[in-house]
């Protein structure tokens, strides 16, 4: 078990940098796995790019069906337009591939390689 207290200290001990620092001076893509992910892993980046207007993109490329049924993959984007909204970001930004997880890749193609 990891006393909380652990964690807290490692966090504080992260450099901060302006958005600039962490972004650059253009654009910003988010890409996610499924929906959701954009929003639990970059919900306040998001909101940062979107409060000096710089709205980013984001491109979610499963519809999330392998976690749930299918029948909720609809429901999963509306609820993911109106979180990005909750960040300050037109539901235009976003666009949905809308693959299924078991259909991609296991690998990205080389071009996404380091």
């Amino acid at each position: 078990m990891i006393a909380a207290g652990r964690p807290h200290e490692a966090w504080a001990k992260l450099p901060l940098g302006s958005l600039e620092d962490i972004i650059g001076a253009g654009p910003c893509l988010f890409l996610a796995w499924s929906p959701d992910h954009e929003s639990l892993g970059c919900g306040g980046l998001i909101a940062a790019c979107c409060a000096p207007s710089r709205p980013p993109s984001i491109v979610i490329s499963t519809d999330g069906s392998t976690s749930r049924p299918a029948r909720l993959a609809a429901l999963r984007e509306v609820e993911t337009r109106q979180a990005v909204a909750s960040f300050g970001l037109s539901p235009a930004q976003v666009r949905f591939l809308r693959e299924i997880a078991a259909h991609l890749p296991a690998k990205p193609p080389a071009i996404l390689q380091p």
